[in-house]
């Protein structure tokens, strides 16, 4: 498992929250994200292709601006 850090910007809200824990779990059911609002970041950990991870959060309508 490798631990997978992103910069998700637009997030504003607890709805924004569940939204992207319900992008992730849609690739990844035991990723576990940990979502910080005020950071906007999310952070998971999965052996999952982080660019499939991106992929759904921006198909949320959240915009990836960094990887780790």
């Amino acid at each position: 498992m490798k631990t997978i850090a992103l910069k998700v910007d637009g997030m504003s809200c607890e709805g924004c929250v569940r939204s992207v824990e319900k992008a992730v779990a849609g690739i990844d059911p035991n990723a576990k994200p940990a979502v910080d609002l005020a950071a906007g970041s999310v952070t998971l950990t999965s052996d999952r292709d982080i660019a499939e991870f991106v992929t759904a959060i921006e198909d949320t309508g959240y915009d990836v601006t960094s990887r780790a």
